[in-house]
């Protein structure tokens, strides 16, 4: 089927009404079918007017219970860590704040991501040390308008986020989602909750409605899922895009505005002002990659002594062609890796990661092992050793490797 085909109907229907409006205007009908246009039309307008009263009422009564609401907060003092999918994002590009944390889960466990804004030759300088990237030390552009998704970048600034704790008390911050119908209108009410080092817990309210449009929106046909894969239908009406229950919404969203106006928080403005100076913020960018590097260390140390230790199914990020690192310890690496292979579980897994290590490392530190790596593969089909190739002049070879 045609996509869009379902919003045909908006174009066929709307149209066939105008058209029985226009012919009784003319005469070609009789005056009574006036009232079918009239009533579809009519009709709607009023559904649709309920409906935006309905979302008033809802943004008046949003905008009074958050507005008696005032959370203590000294960014100086405490730390804002947001946490939970449905969690308000605390921009630090947005808000005069200078960092802010994002509570993360995976498989290696809990750990928080920090984010900060910096200047142009701190973003420079991230994007070309690869090793930056390996940390898991990022940087990325700001639009200069947030709700235009065609909106260029600002310039001479960036955000730069970081794996990183943080070291003062946290004020953490949740939030819950509830699909709720109000008065026949669909709202999905957002219930953000602030917790505070003192143990104080805070709500404040925000989420979205879809009142019906003032035009009618009937839809009706089938349309391609390609995520189930399935052919999914449906008879209605469509609904306006979803509005903002927070009636001050501003352009950076009226849920983060909101939050900021409790926490007593001002808007960071454009372009946003970076505090402090590049120097500083590299500098303690290094010593949060170079810390993971020493945790990493440890890790791997660990793997090579014990191989059913577990080191989490990617613990050595950091450690990619970090020679100085991996090169005095390549045999004994080796011989975990020997080990994991014959032991299988866990400790294939972690022969695994080290296995990956070494084939990133320049040929001259692994030539007196490759006869052993390449051995492995009689053992395990997974463990097919490609190992870095050495650069012709003006041409790197590649080597594209399938398992």
């Amino acid at each position: 089927m045609l996509f869009g085909a379902p919003f045909w109907s908006v174009i066929l229907i709307n149209g066939g009404m105008l058209g029985i409006a226009v012919e009784t205007a003319g005469r070609k009908l009789s005056r009574a079918w006036f009232v079918v246009p009239v009533l579809w039309f009519g009709g709607n307008a009023a559904l649709a007017g309920y409906d935006h009263l309905t979302l008033a009422k809802l943004q008046h009564q949003i905008a009074a219970l958050n507005a008696s609401v005032r959370i203590p907060f000294d960014p100086t003092r405490t730390a804002l860590v947001t946490a939970g999918e449905n969690a308000v994002e605390t921009g630090v590009s947005d808000l005069k704040l200078p960092v802010s944390y994002q509570e993360q889960h995976d498989d290696m466990g809990m750990h928080y991501l920090a984010t900060r804004l910096a200047g142009q030759r701190v973003c420079d300088q991230i994007k070309e040390d690869r090793s930056y990237s390996h940390a898991g030390i990022h940087a990325r552009g700001i639009r200069a308008n947030p709700n235009e998704l065609l909106s260029g970048l600002l310039k001479d600034v960036c955000l730069v986020s970081a794996p990183e704790s943080p070291s003062l008390p946290i004020v953490r911050i949740t939030a819950s989602v509830e699909n709720l119908t109000v008065a026949g209108m669909p709202v999905r009410l957002k219930t953000i909750a602030v917790l505070t080092p003192d143990g104080r817990r805070y709500l404040i309210k925000g989420g979205t409605a879809a009142p019906r449009s003032w035009i009618p929106l009937p839809i009706m046909g089938c349309w391609l899922n390609s995520g189930s894969p399935s052919w999914d239908c449906a008879m209605g009406f469509s609904r306006a895009s979803n509005v903002s229950l927070i009636s001050d919404a501003s352009r950076f969203g009226g849920e983060m505005a909101t939050l900021g106006k409790v926490l007593g928080l001002v808007s960071a403005g454009r372009p946003p002002h970076v505090d402090g100076t590049d120097d500083d913020l590299l500098n303690h960018l290094k010593g949060v990659k170079e810390q993971l590097v020493r945790r990493e260390t440890q890790a791997l140390d660990a793997a090579i002594s014990d191989p059913m230790i577990d080191i989490g199914s990617v613990p050595f990020q950091s450690l990619q062609s970090r020679t100085d690192i991996i090169g005095p310890r390549v045999e004994r690496m080796v011989s975990a890796i020997e080990r994991g292979v014959a032991l299988q579980h866990n400790a294939r897994n972690n022969a695994q990661q080290m296995f990956h290590l070494l084939e990133g490392v320049p040929p001259d530190l692994v030539a007196p092992f490759v006869l052993r790596l390449e051995a492995l593969y009689a053992k395990d089909r997974w463990f097919r050793f490609v190992g870095k190739q050495p650069e012709i002049v003006g041409q790197p070879i590649t080597v594209e490797r399938k398992r």
